[in-house]
């Protein structure tokens, strides 16, 4: 049966004409959509009118000229109206994407820049990915630049949402533009902090770092995005494997004046002396820390093991340069985790090649190497495509933290000794087991100076043995 519109839809497509005939079909969409108080209405009505238009250049027009007149609706309306009829629009056209080609790339077009200015970039990479780059639609070229800057976002966002998975596939998006954006330094520089990111909330501390660094050593960002930085640097830096690389960035990041208003600086310059870093009850400090490293979960007694475990890997390093061997119970005591998760550290480290040791678990004891400490970080980053330019950039990397304290107001030298938060001090190591008399040993171990510790532990350690 034909339908009002259709009438018109006919009436119009005998016109001479197609400047004509294109105006035409718009001011008839506007009528339509003016008409039609839901969007879906308007959909519904139109596929309804071109079912009885047999002509493909009439449903080419006709079509082209629907989607720019919903496409000029104001933007105030767009999430009433124009997203939902476009998305409407788009899904009816892909079954002839041949024949309505304009009229998609254009609803596609519209979609994008909608999203984007809603600052919902995940849905604007999905549909920026349809759009080909470099064809004029509606007087907007979609570039690859614009492309990669979409990806990046997304994959920004998907990290606030701790979808490591889709942010990884997101920038592996944006990292295809990389050779051709090689002189566009501010994409590149999202791309890096993107990916900087990425490795520190999967894990990867130590690749992190060097990433965060090469930031540190460019003009990037504004006064607050270079001290969120310096934090994340700060952050990924404490929980890295243990490596000389790693000590040599702790080092330095310790005498900074600025990354004091860092909650972690008190755990640099204990790690950077490499002493033990153990929480021993949840304070507002540690509460501090906790937050800083876990992103603001929710603080529970049980989340103290939760840290403790974060720093393992550190204070196994620590231990390794104090015994040839230590009984495994003792080990587990001494960084404040479970047996379980004290054998885990050592064995992650063991195996991707960052300490020299056996664990004798039949003998309960960990064996450790006189050279403890590896340069695996070294040749990782060798092999890191991504980072080949390494080395150069570590010292003019190292050399800018020091700018950073003038640059932030703060031209005064860090004190050597800095005062050390309550629970770093407090008495609260009691080891009392021994394998032939409980009762003999009962000493208290202070969290300072590992090398202030060694004979009380060593002493210990023998006993223990015996």
């Amino acid at each position: 049966m034909e339908t009002e519109t259709t009438t018109r839809i006919i009436s119009i497509s005998k016109l001479p004409s197609q400047i004509q005939r294109r105006e035409m079909f718009f001011d008839l969409g506007t009528q339509m959509i003016s008409e039609c108080k839901e969007s879906n209405n308007f959909e519904s009505k139109i596929f309804a009118s071109l079912d009885q238009i047999s002509d493909s250049s009439i449903l080419q027009e006709c079509m082209l000229g629907f989607t720019k007149a919903l496409v000029k609706l104001d933007d105030g309306d767009s999430k009433g109206r124009i997203i939902p009829g476009l998305l409407k629009l788009v899904e009816n056209m892909k079954s002839k994407e041949r024949l309505y080609e304009e009229s998609i790339f254009l609803a596609r077009r519209k979609l994008v820049d909608i999203y984007k200015s809603d600052g919902d970039w995940i849905n604007a990479a999905e549909i920026i990915t349809y759009l080909p780059s470099g064809m004029p639609i509606n007087n907007v070229v979609t570039s690859d630049a614009e492309k990669m800057d979409v990806y990046i976002n997304s994959a920004n966002k998907f990290l606030q949402l701790s979808d490591v998975s889709n942010a990884d596939l997101m920038l592996g998006k944006a990292g295809q533009y990389l050779k051709d954006m090689k002189e566009n330094s501010k994409l590149l520089n999202n791309f890096k902090f993107c990916q900087a990111k990425l490795l520190d909330m999967n894990g990867e501390h130590l690749k992190a770092v060097p990433k965060y660094y090469e930031l540190v050593s460019t003009n990037y960002g504004n006064d607050g995005t270079k001290l969120d930085i310096l934090k994340l640097l700060i952050k990924s830096a404490v929980l890295a494997y243990p490596s000389e690389y790693r000590n040599e960035i702790l080092k330095k990041l310790s005498n900074s004046q600025v990354l004091q208003k860092s909650n972690l600086y008190s755990i640099v310059q204990k790690m950077s002396r490499n002493q033990l870093v153990v929480m021993k009850s949840i304070d507002d400090k540690v509460t501090k820390i906790y937050n800083e490293i876990f992103q603001f979960k929710e603080n529970t007694t049980t989340n103290l093991d939760e840290i403790n475990a974060k720093f393992c890997y550190h204070n196994t390093f620590a231990i390794s340069l104090l015994f040839e061997n230590i009984d495994i119970d003792t080990f587990a005591k001494l960084v404040a985790v479970d047996k379980f998760t004290a054998i885990q550290a050592c064995t992650n480290l063991i195996t991707n090649n960052f300490l020299n040791a056996y664990i004798d678990q039949i003998d309960n004891v960990i064996i450790f190497s006189h050279k403890t400490l590896l340069n695996a970080s070294d040749s990782q980053q060798k092999n890191d495509d991504s980072q080949p330019n390494q080395k150069d950039n570590d010292s003019t990397s190292l050399e800018n933290i020091d700018s950073f304290d003038t640059f932030f107001g703060s031209t005064s030298q860090t004190p050597q000794n800095v005062n050390e938060p309550s629970y770093f001090n407090d008495q609260y190591w009691k080891i009392t087991e021994s394998h032939t008399n409980p009762a003999s040993i009962n000493t208290d171990f202070e969290s300072g100076d590992l090398l202030e510790m060694v004979e009380k532990v060593a002493n210990f350690v023998k006993l223990a043995q015996h």
